[in-house]
């Protein structure tokens, strides 16, 4: 029976078979289509045994709660009449399950309903209104229901997903549209690779060339951005006129700079340039002692944080551990800013040096002085007032100039300590010759005793690194020495051992003997452990690999990007700056060009 009963009446059933409600972003806009539509489908109650006139909704309970807010709000009135359809109590489990076998509606129906809407009259306000959206959701429906209908029917009949037609919609060129989904060829598609070919990604509005410039400036100079509504980022669609635009500001910027008297200056649109120079950085004067000391606590305490980052197990603590080291390591640059500014740099120096001015990630100029090229040094190489050259060379690796922690620089070389050592336990001939000559030299040679191979009875405890015992050299150790004949050892004494230890075979001998000196070397920074790594041919990177935990995560953002850009040049570095550091860690450490690459320090 359909009736119409007052909002007082009704409550909720304990045999409604939903309990879990889709979520309040559902619920939303359930409440504002019943506020605009009214209820367009009866709710299913069953009479309240013993409480004449009360009724229980058995179905329909999304739909009460909605009109029940709606009531709290002021909107309707506790007599309202709600239409219900109802059923005898002893079915009514089976009612409320039949009640919820709905489907969803395909989203690409939900799509062109909502443009049917637009081509009715309707606005984007109006519709957010009357269905519970925000007018972005709306104005994203309504971009995706404006793609080629040829890319649009590929996705109602699942040749494509929905993350692909959105890529469509950073151009409204349905004529590009189609010609690219035509030349991708349908099903293998993918988001990243459509954007790519109908705008240009690698320069968006986050890109630091397009902050240095503004889009309101670009814009100006009549250059146009194609939009992508879903990522919330502007593609530049000119790139020589951004590009332009940018070289002349900072042009601009160099002409100030040379006005100040240096030799020369030279820029790039980048955040990194070899200016094959060196560097000195001119006088501290008069800085105060307070700067002094707040730089080296937040140095010390950058320190502790991003070691105990490394040690951290629970990965919520960690992440607050990484998000106080990003805020230190910015103190420790934004102190190191302030200290150079009481650098100073005479005009005998300015006549001598030169200026390089970069992009940093934000798109901000940073200029860096005092660079002084192999033909400018004075004959005293006095260019920075302390008789020495006192210079940094620029050229080369940029890894070079990554600041390590201690703690890393002592698990870096743990590593390719324990890899050496993995690999010299496999040639006894090699470790007779170490060991012999380490022994001879010590007893043999005259005047003050040296080691000279790095060769110890006292075996370097390796326990700080984190994960040494997971790396391939520990597991190469660990199977070497399970194959090694110790039955010599269960012996009671001393004596007993020795005795054992002679019926051994000579290649037991000689097995048990290399291990041993292997495992013994104390440190790989050494010449002659170094010649035996040659004799070798040692490859650090065929026993270690940097990876997000044990070398990525543990440097600063910038040093990462830095990385980046020499592994996969300027564009990439550029389009990731953004990025998170720990996600950036990641994606760096799973590049192909990192199998095979190892940090600087280690070589």
């Amino acid at each position: 029976m359909e009736t119409k009963i007052a909002l007082s009446h009704l409550k909720i059933s304990p045999l409604n078979v939903r309990v879990v409600s889709p979520g309040k972003e559902e619920d939303k806009q359930l409440i504002a289509s019943i506020a605009a539509h009214g209820i367009l489908q009866n709710l299913v109650v069953v009479p309240v045994d013993g409480e004449d006139g009360l009724y229980e909704v058995v179905a329909g309970g999304r739909r009460l709660s909605a009109i029940k807010h709606l009531f709290d709000s002021g909107v309707l009135a506790a007599d309202y009449l709600v239409p219900c359809q109802v059923k005898d109590a002893a079915n009514a489990t089976e009612y409320s399950i039949a009640e919820n076998m709905k489907a969803n509606m395909h989203p690409a129906d939900l799509f062109i309903s909502f443009k049917s809407l637009i081509d009715q009259g309707r606005t984007a306000k109006d519709i957010s209104i009357r269905f519970g959206r925000s007018q972005k959701d709306v104005k994203q429906i309504l971009r995706l229901a404006d793609v080629s209908p040829m890319i649009f029917e590929a996705y109602r009949k699942g040749e494509i997903d929905l993350d692909v037609v959105m890529a469509f919609t950073v151009t409204d060129d349905l004529d590009k549209q189609e010609s690219v989904y035509r030349d991708m060829g349908g099903r293998y598609m993918n988001a990243h690779g459509v954007k790519s070919r109908l705008v240009n990604t690698s320069l968006t509005d986050k890109s630091p060339m397009s902050r240095f410039v503004s889009i309101k400036a670009y814009e100006k100079e009549g250059g146009s951005v194609s939009c992508d509504l879903f990522d919330e980022v502007k593609y530049i669609d000119d790139a020589e006129l951004m590009e332009r635009l940018a070289t002349e500001k900072m042009n601009g910027i160099a002409e100030v700079v040379k006005g100040e008297g240096w030799k020369w200056v030279e820029t790039t649109l980048t955040s990194w340039m070899d200016v094959r120079a060196q560097r000195t950085d001119g006088e501290l004067r008069d800085v105060p002692a307070e700067l002094t000391q707040k730089l080296d606590a937040a140095k010390n305490e950058l320190e502790k944080v991003s070691k105990a980052a490394y040690d951290e197990e629970d990965d919520d603590k960690r992440d607050d551990l990484w998000e106080k080291e990003t805020e230190l390591e910015q103190a420790v640059e934004s102190l190191e800013e302030e200290l150079d500014g009481y650098r100073i740099f005479t005009d005998e120096q300015k006549a001598i040096s030169g200026a390089a001015i970069t992009l940093s990630g934000n798109g901000a100029p940073e200029i860096t002085y005092g660079y002084v090229r192999t033909a400018d040094l004075p004959k005293t190489a006095n260019v920075d007032g302390s008789g020495s050259a006192a210079a940094t060379e620029l050229n080369g690796d940029p890894d070079e100039s990554i600041n390590l922690s201690n703690a890393l620089r002592t698990d870096l070389a743990n590593y390719e300590l324990l890899s050496i050592r993995s690999v010299l336990m496999s040639k006894p001939d090699l470790c007779f010759d170490l060991s012999a000559f380490t022994l001879a030299k010590s007893v043999l040679s005259f005047g003050y005793y040296s080691r000279a191979s790095s060769l110890s009875l006292n075996i370097v405890d390796m326990s700080a690194t984190k994960d040494i015992e997971e790396t391939i050299a520990a597991k190469a150790i660990l199977e070497a020495k399970e194959k090694l004949n110790l039955s010599w050892l269960d012996a009671e004494s001393d004596l007993d051992m020795f005795i054992n230890f002679q019926m051994l075979s000579r290649t037991e001998k000689k097995a048990i003997h290399a291990f041993c000196v292997a495992a013994s070397l104390t440190s790989s920074n050494n010449d002659i452990v170094q010649s035996l790594a040659e004799q070798v041919k040692f490859n650090l990177a065929d026993h270690w690999q940097p990876t997000k935990e044990n070398y990525f995560n543990r440097i600063k953002k910038d040093d990462i990007l830095l990385i980046a850009k020499d592994l996969k040049g300027e564009e990439f570095a550029a389009q990731h700056s953004s990025a998170k550091k720990g996600d950036l860690a990641g994606m760096v450490a799973g590049l192909d060009e990192v199998k095979g690459w190892v940090p600087q320090a280690m070589h």
